[in-house]
């Protein structure tokens, strides 16, 4: 069973991921792994967060006017909510944050030709 992914940020759809599995911990390993890198480099914690929220600003205006997003910034933007989540900036409510959902079992398309019967 394959589990699908959504990130949202003040109301907007964000990305969407395929899972194989319904875990979130590959996504904390990286917020983690993220707010480690911040500590090491000892670049200031509120620069970060004011960049992060940057960059989901830049990410939902462009979302808004229907300009391309990439995917690598699709999924910085995923990393970015996780990690101010983890930072206790945002929370997971109903306009910020993730939801998983299971994928639906793909319906195979008919063939139309089975309508012309012959008698």
């Amino acid at each position: 069973m394959s589990y699908c992914i959504s990130f949202f940020y003040k109301g907007v759809l964000i990305n969407s991921e395929t899972m194989i599995s319904d875990s979130v911990e590959l996504l904390e390993d990286k917020a983690n792994e993220t707010i480690l890198t911040i500590m090491k480099k000892h670049i200031p914690l509120k620069s970060q967060i004011t960049a992060y929220k940057k960059t989901l600003q830049k990410t939902i205006d462009k979302t808004r006017n229907d300009e391309f997003v990439s995917r690598f910034n699709r999924r910085l933007s995923s990393v970015a909510i996780f990690t101010l989540m983890k930072l206790q900036r945002l929370e997971n409510d109903n306009k910020n944050g993730y939801i998983i959902t299971k994928n639906k079992k793909k319906i195979k398309k008919i063939d139309p030709g089975w309508l012309k019967l012959r008698f």
